[in-house]
């Protein structure tokens, strides 16, 4: 938790930074911090994680099925159209089967990458979550803004708002990470 926090609020090297990462480690230990936008990303990641273990074990079958099919081609020894027919139906059946073995692979591959995406949303919607929790009881709109505010706290319950507030501001905003570091150096 603290190495990702660090990474949404712009590291440890800010005065702000390391108290911070510990507060927000000692807080994401707790069982108050919890997003729902991000347990519902991680859910949906690991669906995305099972498709493309599925789509990989197809590609991964692909020549193995190919060489099947090729044996069985060159099995059949008909002299006569039935026979002739039969092999060309297993030769359009091996151009398909090396077609299919490609798309199973590059839809394992894009459906691995969007599993990690979720996760990295997921991440920021639990810091958001831990941010919040940070600030909690301190009047901090005035520094973070309270529209600011509304948005985050959207955003940690919510997918569509959560990445609706990533798209816009990133991660963390200046305004949340300013809130914070009030209330920290008001401790």
């Amino acid at each position: 938790m603290v190495i990702t926090v660090v990474a949404v609020i712009g590291g440890a090297s800010r005065p702000w930074g390391r108290p911070l990462c510990r507060r927000l480690a000692a807080l994401s230990r707790g069982a108050s911090v919890f997003s729902a936008a991000a347990a519902h990303l991680d859910r949906t990641a690991a669906i995305y994680d099972g498709v493309a273990v599925r789509y990989q074990r197809a590609a991964d079958q692909g020549t193995g099925h190919r060489a099947q099919l090729v044996l069985a081609r060159d099995v059949v020894q008909w002299n006569s159209q039935a026979g002739d027919a039969f092999r060309a139906v297993l030769d359009l059946l091996v151009s398909d089967s090396t077609a299919v073995q490609e798309e199973a692979a590059a839809l394992a591959g894009e459906a691995t990458a969007i599993a990690g995406v979720l996760r990295e949303w997921a991440q920021v919607g639990r810091s958001l979550a831990a941010v919040l929790e940070a600030i909690t009881g301190a009047d901090v709109a005035g520094v973070a803004g309270e529209a600011l505010l509304r948005r985050a706290r959207a955003a940690v319950e919510d997918v569509t708002s959560l990445v609706s507030f990533i798209q816009d501001y990133g991660g963390l905003p200046a305004g949340l990470r300013e809130a914070v570091s009030e209330v920290l150096h008001s401790d």
